[in-house]
């Protein structure tokens, strides 16, 4: 499945400048089969509307459908105000860089009573908060009750295979027939899994640009929910962090190395742990252990 919403080669936002009538419309090829034999399937063959897109950063142009081109305009509407949000959010890093954020460990008076204020209101709102990406959080949950049976059924099937492979191994120099059987029957179940495999990929597929989409918009959400669910003494520092997240789950390591700088569990936790647009998780890394993670959603 083809999601271009964003310049291939830059990621700038694309706008159509140009619309022809081409390709191959396999709908309108079959309809004229039916009406007009082969020159209604010529005819078909032009039925197609192609649009061609410019990216206003870098001017790169390519050609897609019609019905593409309107989601990549649609969505650039959508990007333009985020790349703003974050050349602000860059901007106010230059005057406030994170690694100045104060730690409540080392000196500085984080007013408890504050701070305990905050947490109780983002318990209780979070639920109300979250009302305006209702819809797309159905979306994902939606899609990704569709993803586990189609998984499920993946992974049964190469258990099979991994079992015929077995077999197959254990078999006889001489017992040709049975090994004739167990390799039809390994065969048998590659062609099923081929099938599952596809669909899966395309369930992925679509359900990590749902993701991004919520991230995208969550980003905006996060960054005007910090005046109420930030300590004050953390506000000037809590929307470069937010910029560094995304659709996928970012540990305290991860988020120091994308953002180069150097702040403490617990200071990335006071920033981030009450906002009711960002989730917090575990992660558990190569060695084994468990860490907590945030992401945008």
């Amino acid at each position: 499945m083809d999601y271009t919403k964003l310049c291939p080669k830059c990621g700038g936002a694309l706008v159509a400048i140009s619309e022809r009538t081409g390709g191959f419309s396999g709908t309108k090829a079959v309809a004229g089969a039916v009406v007009a034999g082969p020159v209604g399937v010529a005819a078909g063959a032009l039925g197609k509307k192609l649009t061609t897109v410019q990216c206003q950063k870098c001017g790169y142009t390519m050609e897609i459908s019609a019905s593409k081109a309107q989601s990549a305009e649609a969505y650039g509407q959508i990007y333009g105000p985020l790349e703003e949000l974050r050349r602000q959010i860059i901007q106010q890093s230059m005057s406030s860089p994170l690694d100045s954020a104060p730690n409540g460990l080392n000196g500085v008076k984080i007013k408890i009573h504050d701070s305990l204020q905050i947490s109780l209101k983002a318990d209780k709102m979070r639920e109300k908060e979250r009302e305006v990406i209702a819809s797309e959080l159905e979306q994902i949950n939606s899609t990704e009750d569709e993803r586990q049976p189609v998984q499920q059924e993946i992974d049964r099937l190469s258990s099979e295979k991994k079992a015929k492979e077995k077999q197959l191994k254990t078999l006889g120099l001489f017992k040709f027939s049975e090994k004739k059987e167990v390799q039809a029957a390994i065969e048998q179940l590659d062609a099923q899994m081929e099938p599952k495999v596809k669909e899966l990929k395309e369930i992925t597929d679509r359900l990590k640009m749902l993701r991004t989409d919520l991230a995208d918009k969550c980003l905006r959400l996060a960054c005007d929910a910090v005046d109420e669910y930030c300590v004050e003494i953390y506000r000037p520092y809590a929307k470069q962090l937010i910029a560094g997240l995304g659709s996928e789950p970012l540990t305290c390591s991860e988020i120091n190395a994308k953002l180069s700088s150097s702040l403490t569990a617990l200071q990335i936790n006071s920033m981030l742990k009450d906002n009711p647009f960002i989730t917090t998780t575990k992660k558990v890394k190569a060695d084994k252990k468990e860490y907590s993670a945030y992401y945008l959603g």
